[in-house]
């Protein structure tokens, strides 16, 4: 998850037991104000939705139907569908 935790910035990255106490030694010298500020460049939520934004423009979505990402079900038979002449007919 080093996408998320700056070593050795805003906390410890660990594998082992005895990395643990390591770090948990560790982390009370680490800048509460400098975690906070790390955080808050990274996870803004202005910041997340524009490049949530610059990926969906980058890759825009397929038809849902014709991808297979959105599957119809199956009709109601004896469902009937308004016309635009007000009749109607079989779904």
């Amino acid at each position: 998850m080093p996408e998320i935790v700056d070593e050795g910035v805003a906390g410890y990255l660990v594998t082992t037991v005895d990395q643990a106490v390591v770090a948990v030694t560790e982390i009370a010298a680490r800048n509460r104000a400098n975690c906070r500020e790390r955080a808050r460049q990274r996870f803004d939520a202005d910041r997340m939705v524009t490049d949530y934004l610059a990926v969906y423009d980058k890759h825009p979505p397929a038809d849902p139907v014709r991808s297979g990402h959105l599957q119809l079900g199956p009709r109601h038979p004896g469902r009937r569908t308004p016309r635009p002449d007000g009749g109607t007919s079989p779904s």
